[in-house]
């Protein structure tokens, strides 16, 4: 609001002190023509659709609002009538005031409007009217064709830079990952739709509703968690107790991974034995033909995360019975809905 006051103050301030003969006695209507057909012209433009900075803002407006202004239209109206009177109506060049930057084809030499002449000139060729400048569909950059696979309808106005860089950081998406795309991106935003509680579609791209979901939220804390569903599960890294965890991963019968003993339920997420322990379960699990439930599977360097379709299958396990003891009973722990942290307590084996 500040940038629109500055440019239309200048405005109202340049009418208000203006006295101008010629523009209070000219015909209106030549003024409405010279006017409009400025504006037509500004809208052709390309830069002021990529604006990001209040120095941009503030110089596009100006420049819009200048073509409204009584000099401008002053001037205007006195070059073209000087020009009629000293060469003829076929010398005028279709300049805008403020010139465009379009990608308008260039006219053939047979086609280009004739230089301008003098009065000496004996013949004078018709002149071609310049076309309107046509917009042309050019293939996106190689850095924005990468985006096209990860946002859905991407625009380069909807999702400029500064919306990425900021949907990547919500997503935990690693640094080095950022400019490739690809899979691991598209297993992140998987991760959040799989977690998110506003209705969204899991389809591992983002779309317009779910880009204005994400920009609102904070930026993942990575060297605590490392995808949006630990994000969740863990409160960013607040919550350390992680021995539920540990105790679905120790469900998986000793002959699925052979002589790796059970884990201590003491350690931490980012312990490398736990982080280990995750990629060797959700490896060991997705060899199984007879489970009912397996995790999705997701890029090696993704495998030792922990995510809700993995606790999903854990769950379904039955729990490792105590030594010496009657056969205990796997609790009933309800399944997750969209959102939920998958949080799964250990079951007790029932007292002798």
């Amino acid at each position: 609001m500040n940038i629109v006051g500055i440019a239309f103050g200048m405005a109202a301030n340049t009418f208000t002190n203006v006295n101008s003969r010629l523009l209070l006695e000219v015909n209106q209507a030549t003024v409405q023509s010279v006017v409009h057909k400025g504006q037509e012209e500004f809208r052709y433009r390309r830069d002021y659709t990529n604006t990001f900075n209040r120095s941009d803002a503030i110089y596009h407006l100006r420049s819009y609002l200048r073509l409204c202004m009584p000099f401008t239209i002053e001037t205007d109206i006195n070059t073209t009538v000087a020009i009629v009177k000293r060469v003829g109506p076929q010398s005028l060049e279709n300049n805008p005031l403020i010139a465009p930057e379009t990608d308008a084809p260039e006219l053939p030499v047979s086609s280009r409007p004739p230089a301008m002449v003098t009065a000496s000139t004996q013949t004078q060729e018709p002149r071609t009217p310049n076309p309107k400048p046509v917009a042309k569909s050019r293939p996106l950059p190689k850095g924005d064709a990468a985006f096209a696979q990860i946002f859905k309808d991407y625009n380069p106005q909807e999702f400029p830079p500064s919306t990425v860089e900021k949907i990547y950081k919500v997503l935990c998406v690693p640094r080095a990952e950022r400019a490739r795309g690809g899979e691991i991106v598209r297993k992140h935003i998987e991760i959040w739709e799989q977690a998110e509680t506003a209705p969204v579609t899991v389809d591992g791209f983002v779309d317009k509703q779910e880009r204005d979901l994400l920009i609102g939220k904070s930026d993942c804390p990575i060297a605590s968690v490392r995808n949006y569903y630990e994000r969740q599960r863990f409160r960013d890294g607040a919550e350390t107790d992680v021995a539920e965890v540990i105790g679905l991963l120790n469900r998986l019968p000793d002959d699925k991974l052979p002589g790796r003993g059970l884990l201590a339920t003491s350690l931490a997420l980012n312990d490398p034995r736990t982080r280990a322990r995750i990629a060797q379960v959700r490896k060991a699990l997705a060899k199984v033909p007879a489970s009912a439930v397996k995790p999705s599977s997701l890029p090696e360097s993704m495998a030792d995360q922990w995510t809700r379709d993995l606790a999903d299958a854990l769950l379904r396990l039955r729990a490792p019975q105590p030594a010496n003891g009657p056969p205990s009973k796997p609790t009933a722990m309800p399944t997750p809905g969209p959102g939920s942290p998958a949080r799964a307590a250990i079951p007790v084996a029932p007292s002798k």
